[in-house]
């Protein structure tokens, strides 16, 4: 996963009001969803199996929230928005 630089204001795209933003670093990659490469699939699905076995649960996983550095073959996953932990009961 990207290393987080921290929070910081930053323009909302579509509403364009400064709202307090996560920001990491910043990943050369390629979106997965442009990429036709078994190797980037099958470590994509390790991820996301990685964080499953961690506790937490996945809203928004789609292959466009994630980025393949092929130079590296290396995958990142991004967009943790959705991501939690189960609460307990």
């Amino acid at each position: 996963m990207p290393k987080p630089e921290g929070v910081f204001d930053i323009e909302h795209p579509f509403s364009k009001i400064i709202v307090p933003g996560f920001v990491m670093e910043y990943i050369p990659g390629i979106r997965l969803s442009r990429v036709n490469e078994t190797l980037a699939t099958s470590s994509w699905l390790n991820e996301i199996r990685k964080v499953r076995s961690l506790g937490y649960y996945m809203v928004d996983w789609g292959d466009n929230n994630a980025l393949w550095v092929p130079e590296i073959k290396k995958i990142y996953l991004i967009d943790f928005e959705s991501w939690g932990l189960p609460k307990n009961n």
